[in-house]
């Protein structure tokens, strides 16, 4: 809590005694709105004494993950990007510029875009973006409706026979530092339902009727063929280790101004290179059954 009301070079030489930030480290944590009053990011106002103040910084400065144009599949009233790995898609309490969303918004001069949903940090693919109104609602609806159609690869390490389903209810399991879910038939949940089918010897095309989070993950890793480099539903094995969760949105089709229109992002290189040998060094059944 603020001691006082401070100025906004009071409350630097105040969180920075506290928090043992130096003024690099200062500047940083202002540059990426780390700062956060009463739960609200500072933007450089006085704080009144009894305020709530909480400051995210980073040990170090973090790599940047850039889009490009490259990154546009479409710039219309709906934007789709081909989500690069390694960038979150919305901002984190300690950044707010590192996000896709912040970087589409300054590499269209679009500042009113928000994501129509998410993707996780590692997974890469297709991300859907529109402004505020009556498009964006209804695009929302039709993502809460289940209509929409999203297409996954998944880079496995134990090969699938055959076409299977996967559902019942997501529940969450205790974890230190992560939210974590395990497919649990029978308990209270979300429920949650999944059609796997193979692609190859180590790939697997994902289709989720439903949303949940990490519902592909959870569910490959119940299934028995979980995802290779995912170090939360995976046990760590080698050689042949990814170095990211190999999670590809590939597909997206769903209405949009009355018609049907559909976006596809290419498989990364190092969706498709990663686990190149990995019928050399493929992990025991026993490790890869079941979700930790």
């Amino acid at each position: 809590m603020a001691p006082s009301d401070l100025t906004p070079g009071a409350l630097e030489a105040w969180v920075c005694g506290e928090a043992g930030l130096s003024a690099p480290a200062w500047a940083s944590m202002c540059h990426h709105q780390g700062l956060w009053i009463n739960r609200q990011r500072w933007v450089g106002q006085a704080v009144a004494a009894g305020s709530e103040v909480v400051a995210y910084a980073f040990v170090s400065e973090p790599e940047v993950v850039e889009l490009t144009e490259k990154s546009v599949l479409a710039a219309g009233e709906l934007v789709a990007i081909d989500k690069p790995a390694w960038i979150c898609t919305q901002g984190t309490r300690a950044s707010d510029r590192l996000s896709v969303e912040a970087q589409v918004r300054r590499l269209l001069g679009r500042p009113e875009l928000v994501a129509a949903h998410r993707l996780d940090r590692e997974t890469s693919g297709v991300l859907l973006f529109s402004a505020p109104g009556p498009a964006a609602a209804a695009l929302h609806a039709q993502f809460r409706a289940h209509a929409v159609e999203k297409i996954y690869h998944a880079r496995v390490e134990r090969p699938l026979e055959a076409p299977v389903t996967v559902e019942g209810p997501l529940v969450r399991v205790l974890h230190a530092h992560h939210s974590l879910f395990a497919l649990q038939p029978g308990a209270v949940g979300l429920e949650s339902r999944t059609h796997f089918a193979p692609l190859g010897a180590h790939q697997i095309e994902a289709r989720p009727e439903t949303g949940r989070t990490h519902q592909i993950r959870a569910h490959l890793a119940w299934l028995g063929h979980p995802i290779a480099g995912d170090t939360l539903y995976n046990r760590p094995w080698s050689p042949g280790d990814a170095q990211r969760t190999l999670l590809h949105a590939a597909r997206i089709r769903l209405r949009f101004g009355g018609v049907q229109v559909e976006f596809e992002a290419p498989q990364p290189i190092d969706f498709v290179d990663e686990l190149a040998d990995v019928d050399a060094g493929s992990p025991p059944t026993d490790q890869a059954a079941a979700p930790r």
